[in-house]
């Protein structure tokens, strides 16, 4: 790994340890003080606006990203195409943000018009984004630097003004406006990398065809992502099965945070290898991003499915009882999105086969949408979660079979092997250990997370797994430097 990697690794960390910790710290208290009704508004609104988001990026961030990174090396051709890019953005959020304004004045609900209106800060963050200029580049580090500064601002503010349930429009600002800032925040450095170039017309709109391609696969995860939720209000139009299923949804997300920060950075080095022919290196970068995800998607899994009953109590507080089912039914999504996401990103976008993305998640939101139909108004929540899982499962399959050539799916298994038995092990272990226990759940918690990681890791050490070896060496070889 070479040292700018590292610093991006570094960086990208450093912004993934706040983004983690900040949910970690507010989700308990936002719980309490708003409740379940109001993190489902919450929820359900925001995902309305996801729609008017989504075609206001219109693929653009994928292809961006993939394109600077093709060209980093000539700066007239990258700021020629970072021009054409953004002029590009600004007409579709245009003709959204217009679309937008009419359907909130007529058909959207009126009880939450003021939630909509301060949400069209969401549409403007994404007019204004340019994290994918930077991410084509690998510099990570500028967004990373203003991304955390915002973000605690952001945590300060929860605090300071979101004190009762009546304050649920205040959070709702102080997430639009934080994305707002973090968008418009690496404007100021934007003319460090540009220089001055002419823009044609006809040059804007030729790019409609390319980000189209990683639009479509943009709408196929929102199917499954976001319309869950919105599908969830509107069956059982009920604001408490879309809270249980928000929180729960929440918290698994901060172990994919952790799984797919490898992803987000070697998504453009890869594209730059596989673009120069560097073949091999690619390989070997996929490798060692598949060994990091391996050793820790397994335990993850059967750590949340083993801590939930205690987690969801102490986390959430009382009222949100549901939320544990959902939540172990959704730990499984570590490892489906895990291993999609590392597939995606190391092999199918740098290499171009974005069509065939586009049909597999296409079918995989297909599958959701059918599933959602069918489960949703028996089980509620459980039926929307048990939909997700088995359409990521399908899209985990799938691009598994299309990435055969380049990653073979006996990989996973021998790269992984060890770490599958640990966690097995490690689960049964706990389960038997701590099933009968007669504590409060802040000491079961502590045992199961202590026993948990204390018999994985020593049966990683007896298993002699590569991966840590590896890790554990050099840690030992910096302490003694």
């Amino acid at each position: 790994m070479d040292k700018k990697i590292k610093v991006n690794v570094v960086f990208n960390l450093i912004y993934q340890i706040v983004a983690i910790i900040i949910p970690l710290v507010t989700t308990p208290y936002l719980s309490r003080v708003l409740g379940v009704d109001n993190m489902g508004i919450q929820s359900y609104t925001l995902s309305i606006v996801s729609y008017f988001t989504l075609f206001a990026a219109f693929g653009l961030n994928d292809y961006g990203q993939r394109e600077v990174a093709r060209f980093r090396n000539d700066e007239e051709k990258v700021s020629k195409l970072f021009w054409e890019l953004m002029l590009n953005r600004f007409l579709t959020s245009a003709i959204v943000l217009g679309v937008y304004g009419i359907l909130v004045s007529t058909v959207l609900e009126a009880n939450y018009t003021i939630y909509y209106l301060i949400m069209i800060m969401n549409i403007l963050a994404i007019t204004f984004d340019v994290a994918w200029f930077f991410q084509g580049l690998e510099h990570f580090k500028t967004l990373a630097v203003r991304n955390t500064i915002i973000k605690l601002l952001g945590l300060i503010a929860i605090f300071a003004f979101v004190k009762t349930e009546n304050d649920l429009w205040i959070y709702v600002l102080i997430n639009s406006l934080s994305l707002f800032l973090s968008a418009i925040s690496v404007w100021m450095v934007l003319k460090k990398y540009l220089v001055k170039v002419k823009i044609q017309l006809k040059s804007i709109f030729s790019h409609f065809k390319g980000s189209f391609v990683y639009f479509i696969p943009s709408i196929a995860i929102q199917i499954y992502t976001v319309l869950d939720k919105s599908m969830i209000q509107w069956i059982t139009n009920s604001n408490a099965q879309n809270g249980y299923y928000e929180q729960a949804e929440r918290i698994v997300k901060v172990s994919l945070t952790v799984i797919q920060v490898t992803n987000i950075i070697m998504r453009s080095r890869m594209s730059y290898l596989f673009e120069t022919g560097e073949l091999d290196e690619a390989k070997s970068l996929c490798n060692t991003s598949l060994s990091f995800l391996s050793i820790l998607m397994y335990p993850f899994v059967a750590g949340i499915i083993l801590v939930a009953p205690e987690v969801v109590p102490i986390y959430l507080g009382e009222g949100y009882e549901e939320s544990i089912i959902l939540l172990q039914i959704f730990s499984f999504l570590v490892l489906f999105i895990g291993t999609s996401g590392l597939i995606g990103s190391h092999y199918m976008t740098p290499v171009g086969k974005q069509g065939t993305s586009n049909i597999v998640l296409i079918c995989g939101s297909c599958i959701n949408l059918i599933l959602n139909l069918i489960l949703i108004p028996r089980y509620e929540a459980v039926g929307a979660a048990i939909a997700s899982i088995t359409a990521e499962f399908f899209i985990a399959a799938m691009y598994m079979f299309n990435a055969r050539k380049f990653i073979k799916p006996i990989e996973f298994l021998k790269i992984g092997y060890k770490h599958i038995i640990a966690a097995v092990a490690m689960f049964f272990a706990v389960y038997f250990t701590c099933k009968n226990l007669a504590m409060n759940d802040w000491l079961i918690l502590t045992i199961k997370v202590c026993e948990g990681v204390g018999v994985y890791f020593a049966l990683l050490f007896i298993l002699r797994d590569k991966t840590l070896l590896h890790f554990t060496n050099k840690i030992f070889a910096k302490i003694r430097r």
